[in-house]
Parts: C-alpha cells; structure tokens; sequence
C-alpha cells in the first residue's frame, strides 16, 4: 500500500493525539505533604518519590489555609516556611552512601497563589514549578526530598553541610505576626499531554491543509 504525505500527516497527528491521553492517564498521583515543626529552628525532610518525570507544582497551604489533594480542608495560621528541593544521588568516596544535593533553592516568597490570610492579608505560602525527572530504580524511594524550615533560615547547598536553626524565639512570619508550626505542601504534576496534544492537532491540520492542495 501506499501512502501519500499528507495520509501519513493524518496518521501520525492521530497517534500524537492519542499518546497525549495516554500521558495524562499516567501521571503520578498528587500527594500532600504535612506536619509540624516543634519549634522555629526545626526542619522536615520528606522524600519524595516520582514514578512520570515531567514538572511538579508544589503549592502551600499550610499558611493561608486551602483544601490538601483528597479535599480536605486545611486551615489557616501555619508558619510562614522556606522550602527546597534536593536530588538523592549515590557517591562512592569518600564513603559510600547517599547525598542529598540543593536543586531548588529554597525560597520563601508565593510566586503565583492568590491566596491570602484571613487574618494577616499576607500571601506567603510558597509556590514552586520543578522539572523532576523519574526515580531510578537503583535510588529507590526518595530520590528527592523536600526540605522544609522557618522562613529566616538558610538551606545548605547540601544536607551534609548542616543546618543553622532560626534566630526568631517564635514563629512569626515575615510580618512579625504570630502562627504555629504547621506546615501542609500538595504536591501536583501538572498537565503533560498539553504541548503534545498541541503538537497533534496542529499536523491534523496540516493533513487537511495539504488534502485541500490536491483537490
């Protein structure tokens, strides 16, 4: 059989437009990750496993108040955190084992939610896009963690190096008001099938484009 330019234009738009449900139906689970911090100069480490690279949204909750991935409401008046994100990598020397490396810096700032405290009119959950890539089989769970402080204190470039606690006696936020130590993250891959989906329609197009040609 032979097939024209513009049969094979059609067919690999289709496959391209289907492969992008199949993308979607393959994406990991949001999760939510939570706790409570004893104190200001406490920190959490969280592993984080991905199964589908592509970018994740981790978005706060914990300060503002919003719902976790299940829906549940979580409610305002947490402490105002730095987060990271590090990469578990194996190292041979100079002793085997694990170290964890800062791949997103820590930062404290809301780059993208609009939600505000009801009580202090301040936004300051933290709202980070990354692109992670699949947890290899040799790592394990965890391969990435997610490193969660006070908002004054500085993340190391490495967990090796250590970590200095807060300067503040209490959990104040950047605005010197009063919260607690909670602390609540979801963590949500964003949409991968869009650019292909994208990608698909647009040879669908040029298919019929180049069918009206030769008519």
């Amino acid at each position: 059989m032979v097939r024209t330019a513009s049969s094979l234009v059609i067919v690999l738009g289709a496959w391209l437009a289907m492969s992008a449900s199949t993308v979607a139906d393959a994406a990991v689970p949001p999760i939510t990750l939570s706790g409570t911090l004893a104190n200001p100069s406490d920190s959490a480490l969280l592993d984080l496993e991905i199964a589908t690279p592509g970018v994740y949204r981790l978005e706060g909750i914990g300060y503002a108040g919003g719902e976790d991935v299940d829906g549940a409401p979580v409610p305002a008046g947490g402490a105002h955190v730095r987060v990271s994100i590090y990469e578990v990598i194996t190292v041979d020397v100079p002793d085997p084992g694990t170290l964890s490396t800062e791949i997103v810096p820590g930062t404290t700032t809301d780059d993208g939610s609009t939600t505000v405290d009801p009580s202090t009119g301040a936004a300051f959950d933290v709202v980070i896009e990354a692109n992670l890539a699949a947890t290899p089989a040799a790592f394990g769970p965890g391969s990435y963690q997610v490193f969660i402080s006070h908002w004054d204190t500085i993340h190391p470039t490495s967990l090796t190096a250590g970590f200095a606690g807060s300067s503040l006696p209490d959990f104040l936020d950047a605005n010197g008001n009063q919260r607690n130590g909670d602390f609540a993250i979801n963590v949500v891959p964003l949409p991968a099938a869009a650019p292909m989906l994208l990608a698909g329609l647009a040879v669908l197009g040029v298919g019929a484009y180049l069918r009206r040609r030769k008519r």
